[in-house]
């Protein structure tokens, strides 16, 4: 293959092929024809895609915790998160944890759904996934299933997180529009 022919063309040897049987054809300097073919297209296409598949997988990602954080403003309080959670797991000082974990998980929440703040957000969720999966779940197995939890879906998040972390914002972000990709 010779890539001379630009950006998104790649030229195919098409050997012992006479140009008058082949379209869109040119000589090769070593005598043989060659075929052109466009694939700028294509991998406009296959970048379109990617772009809205990471929107729509970090959109989600933020949607999909606000419900998470919702129950611990609403049911349990920053109290008992600090008390229930993270006291009787040694996290300590569970009180200052707890507002901070209280607050990256709503904030962040919404951040990474509108694509603002993206990077440092899904770092500080990260972090967070991390230490949920190593310090609380993982002693209890891996499937989810088990007693107390397992590390399954804290790895899922954090390999979400992860990829946001990687990704940034993407096309579809307040971060894209404002012209900053923290």
């Amino acid at each position: 293959m010779n890539s001379t022919g630009g950006p998104g063309v790649i030229d195919f040897d098409l050997t012992n092929t006479p140009p008058a049987e082949v379209a869109n054809t040119e000589g090769g300097s070593d005598g043989y024809s060659r075929h052109k073919t466009d694939f700028s297209g294509a991998w406009r296409a296959l970048r379109l895609f990617i772009g809205l598949g990471v929107s729509v997988l970090r959109v989600t990602a933020g949607l999909m915790l606000i419900p998470h954080v919702w129950a611990k403003f609403m049911v349990f309080g920053v109290q008992a998160v600090a008390a229930n959670t993270l006291a009787r797991r040694g996290i300590e000082p569970a009180l200052p944890i707890a507002y901070l974990i209280m607050f990256v998980e709503s904030v962040g929440a919404i951040c990474i759904a509108i694509g603002f703040l993206t990077r440092p957000f899904a770092l500080m969720l990260l972090i967070e996934m991390l230490v949920i999966t190593f310090k609380v779940q993982l002693p209890n197995g891996w499937f989810f299933s088990v007693q107390g939890g397992g590390a399954e879906f804290p790895v899922m998040w954090a390999l979400l997180f992860l990829v946001i972390l990687i990704r940034g914002g993407g096309h579809h972000s307040v971060d894209r529009a404002i012209g900053k990709e923290f």
